[in-house]
């Protein structure tokens, strides 16, 4: 019987010990791909402000051409 109950305890040691490897590994794991998500997010957002900043530019030069337009044509009356 104490044979029995000290393998007993070094196989439930032996699991303890795996166990908490595989926690410690899983751990990581999340971290690094938490890691990777916020590397996403943050590549997503500065694409759309740098969208964001064409559209505003595009809208500015429109709207500086069509002044110039609107300028040439009173000139032009």
């Amino acid at each position: 019987p104490s044979d029995v109950s000290d393998e007993g305890e070094v196989l439930k040691a032996k699991f303890a010990k795996t166990v908490d490897v595989l926690v410690k590994h899983v751990q990581e794991k999340m971290f690094e791909d938490r890691g990777a998500e916020d590397h996403v997010a943050n590549e997503v957002v500065l694409a759309l402000n740098a969208l964001e900043e064409e559209f505003v530019k595009a809208e500015e030069e429109e709207k500086k051409r069509l002044e110039e337009e609107e300028k040439r044509r009173r000139e032009e009356e």
